[in-house]
């Protein structure tokens, strides 16, 4: 699988799992099966693909690392695109080869390979899904009847879009003449694409409980109109076995409950009617979570930071009133606002000044000075030393003893 030249350096256990600690006994190091009454030798019992679904996803890789229902996680990190095309095709399901012999043995009359054998780590049998790949004409179409029917940002954004024409079999081109917007670009990547094949114009603005066509980690298994929407983990999720997906999208199952008044939704969290809880009140959290469950251990309140940039709380001014055109008026009113002591006296000290776009995040310069600008910051003084060095070198040679500035 690697070459020497590629300094690739694996142990068994980088693979196979297992502890790699030394002086311990085979069975210490190996991953043991949960019924050892099938795995009695070195040798696979009969059928041990359908076996390996009653054991666990460690005991899978330990046996094989290469099988598709634990190859993310064991050969993910170097060989994810290898991956991912062999889990979608025949050599993962079989569907041609079941198929064939249902038809031939007169056990299913079309040939139609709907048939095929595939698990996931847990056991639990893979659905053959069909995706219908993203085109041009469904960006196209996106663009046409968002602006149109969307929601007012994409009217927005998408209004300043001149004309949209397909570029070859594969792109967009977006003409963005008139638009003086240098950030548009960057916002029309960002903006949703939807199935053309899937979505009715005239009825788009109607409410429905259809769920939407996606490529995400989740499927939509269940609304409850105004109360809640559950999520099941899909399967067949195309990037699963991408490097970056590694350790993520985990649960087999996420609700979302709704809740149209504050104070019950956090009533709710304390009775422990749902399990994870985000808290952006400053107050709440200081001097509300001192409830049976915080006190004794079952609650956990945990600060943590993800590194991305912050957003921010505070007053805009709209300069482009006439109250608020004179920037005199604006730093006055700036200058009124004791930030330090609304901070401390009823934020209890927990926000912080912005200095940066990117607050909070490595590309945040607060507290830092980036190389390139301590290079420039040393290339100025060593030009100005120079230039320095030369002048006095001239006037010298020009028989001038003093300089006035």
């Amino acid at each position: 699988m690697h070459k020497a030249e590629q300094n690739v350096v694996l142990g068994c256990t980088d693979c196979h799992g297992g502890n790699p600690a030394r002086h311990l006994q085979k069975e210490q190091a190996h991953i043991l099966p949960k019924n050892k009454q099938f795995w009695n030798s070195s040798a696979n019992p009969p059928n041990s693909n359908a076996w390996l679904n009653h054991e666990s996803p460690e005991f899978i890789r330990f046996i094989n690392p290469g099988d598709l229902r634990v190859a993310g996680q064991s050969c993910g990190l170097c060989h994810g695109e290898i991956i991912h095309n062999v889990d979608h095709s025949m050599m993962n399901h079989g569907a041609m080869l079941w198929g064939a012999a249902l038809y031939n043995n007169g056990a299913y009359p079309e040939k139609n390979y709907r048939f095929g054998q595939a698990y996931a780590a847990d056991g639990s049998p893979l659905k053959l899904i069909n995706y219908t790949p993203v085109t041009p004409q469904d960006v196209i179409f996106s663009w046409d009847l968002l602006r149109q029917k969307g929601r007012p940002n994409h009217r927005s954004y998408y209004g300043k879009v001149a004309k949209a024409e397909q570029v070859g079999e594969r792109g967009v081109r977006f003409d963005l003449s008139g638009a003086d917007d240098r950030e548009l670009p960057l916002i029309l990547a960002l903006m949703p694409v939807l199935a053309k094949h899937a979505v009715d114009p005239a009825r788009f603005e109607e409410t429905t409980f259809t769920a939407p066509v996606g490529s995400g980690p989740y499927l939509v298994n269940d609304v409850d109109p105004g109360k809640s929407v559950t999520l099941v983990r899909n399967r067949a999720y195309w990037g699963e076995g991408l490097a970056v997906n590694r350790g993520m999208w985990n649960f087999d199952e996420v609700r979302f409950e709704f809740y149209r008044d504050a104070n019950v939704h956090f009533d709710a969290f304390k009775r422990g009617l749902y399990d994870v809880r985000e808290e952006t009140d400053p107050t709440r959290w200081k001097t509300g979570y001192d409830f049976p469950a915080a006190r004794d251990g079952r609650m956990i309140a945990e600060a943590l930071p993800n590194g991305q940039p912050k957003g921010m709380e505070g007053f805009v001014f709209n300069a482009r009133r006439p109250l608020f055109a004179d920037v005199r008026v604006r730093e006055a009113l700036a200058m009124l606002f004791d930030f330090e002591w609304i901070n401390r006296n009823y934020f209890f000290d927990l926000y912080h000044r912005t200095a940066s776009y990117f607050e909070g995040s490595e590309l945040s310069a607060r507290g830092r000075q980036h190389p390139i600008w301590r290079g420039l910051v040393l290339a100025a003084l060593a030009g100005l030393c120079l230039e320095v060095w030369l002048t006095r070198r001239l006037v010298r040679g020009r028989g001038i003893a003093d300089i006035g500035a």
